[in-house]
C-alpha cells in the first residue's frame, strides 16, 4: 500500500449474525487509524431483515466519519458471499474479517504499517484472543488451544486477515468451501505471512460441548480442504506439483500438552478433538464445510 493511498477495503460475510455484527462494526469505526474505510457486509442466509436492521444503523455513523459502509446480499455459502464482496472492493489492500470477530485496539494501525512500503505479496493476520465462557468445556478448550505453539507462534488468519494488492492476485475467486483462511494461508510461504503483535482480533468459541466438537471438525477438515485447493491454485499459477508450504515450522503441539500449568485442561481438550476426528470419519456431513453457518 502507498502512503497516498491509506485506505482499507473490509469485506465481512454475515449470515444470522444480527446480534454479534454491531460490535464488530462498531470496533472497526473506533480504530480506523486515519485509513479510509470501505466496508462492505455481505448479508446471505437466514435471519437477512436482522441483519440487515443492525448494519443499517452504522451506516450514517461511517459516512459521517468519511467512510464507506456497502451492504449487499449472496447466495448461501461463505464463499459466495466472499466473492460477492470482492465484486465490490477497490484495488488494494484488503481485510476479510468475520462477523461475530472484533478488532482490538492497535489492530488497523499496525494493519497500515506494515503495509506502507510492502510490495511483494504478504499476509497479515492479528493474535487471536479467545474470551473464556462460562462452561466447564469451553474453558478447557480455549485454555488449551489458545496456547498451542501454531496459535502463539503461528500466523492462522482464524476470524481475521489481510493481503496487499500482490497477495490478493495469488488467487482469482475464493473456492466453495468454507475454510477460506486455511485456503489463503496455504497460498503464501511462512516468510510471507506476518504475525501481527501485540495487535489482536477477539473471537467467542461456544458453550456447549457439543458445538465445540462440530466446530473443531470443522476446522479440521477446511484445513484440510483449504490446503488442498491452495495446492490446486499454486500448481495452475506454478506448474508441476508443487510442495505444500508447512503451516507452522515451529514446535509440537506436544509442548502444550504436556504442559503441567494445562493438566487440569488437557483431557477435556483432547477428548473435544477426538470427538471431532470421530464426527470427520462416521458424520462428516456434520461439519460439512461449504453449507457455512455460525455456531453459537
Amino acid at each position: 500500500m502507498s502512503r497516498s493511498e491509506d485506505r482499507l477495503d473490509v469485506v465481512i460475510p454475515a449470515r444470522a449474525e444480527g446480534d454479534r455484527i454491531s460490535a464488530c462494526l462498531r470496533a472497526l469505526l473506533a480504530d480506523d487509524a486515519g485509513l479510509r474505510l470501505r466496508v462492505i457486509v455481505v448479508i446471505n442466509g437466514e435471519e437477512a431483515e436482522t441483519t440487515e436492521a443492525a448494519v443499517e444503523a452504522f451506516v450514517a455513523p461511517f459516512a459521517a466519519a468519511g467512510h464507506d459502509l456497502l451492504i449487499t446480499h449472496s447466495g448461501v455459502g461463505k464463499a459466495r458471499a466472499l466473492n460477492a464482496g470482492d465484486a465490490l472492493r477497490r484495488d488494494g489492500l484488503v481485510m476479510y474479517l468475520d462477523a461475530d470477530a472484533v478488532v482490538l485496539p492497535g489492530l488497523l494501525g499496525q494493519v497500515r504499517e506494515v503495509f506502507a512500503d510492502e510490495t511483494a505479496p504478504t499476509l497479515a493476520c492479528p493474535r487471536p484472543r479467545v474470551v473464556e465462557g462460562r462452561s466447564l468445556a469451553n474453558r478447557a478448550f480455549v485454555r488449551v488451544w489458545s496456547d498451542l505453539p501454531i496459535i502463539r507462534e503461528g500466523v492462522i488468519g482464524g476470524g481475521c486477515y489481510a493481503v496487499n494488492a500482490a497477495g490478493r492476485g495469488l488467487w482469482t475467486t475464493f473456492p466453495e468451501i468454507a475454510g477460506d483462511d486455511a485456503f489463503v494461508c496455504a497460498l503464501f510461504p511462512p516468510e510471507r505471512r506476518i504475525a501481527l503483535s501485540p495487535a489482536a482480533v477477539r473471537l467467542i468459541f461456544p458453550e456447549r460441548w457439543q458445538d465445540l466438537v462440530v466446530l473443531r471438525a470443522r476446522w479440521r477438515r477446511s484445513t484440510r480442504e483449504g490446503a488442498t485447493a491452495a495446492l490446486a491454485v499454486r500448481a495452475a499459477r506454478e506448474g508441476g506439483a508443487p510442495r505444500p508450504h508447512p503451516a507452522h515450522p515451529g514446535a509440537s503441539r506436544w509442548s502444550t500438552l504436556l504442559s503441567p500449568r494445562l493438566f487440569g485442561s488437557v483431557p477435556l481438550y483432547l477428548a473435544i478433538d477426538l470427538a471431532a476426528r470421530a464426527v470427520n470419519r462416521w458424520w462428516p456431513g456434520r461439519s460439512a464445510t461449504a453449507d457455512w453457518r455460525p455456531l453459537r
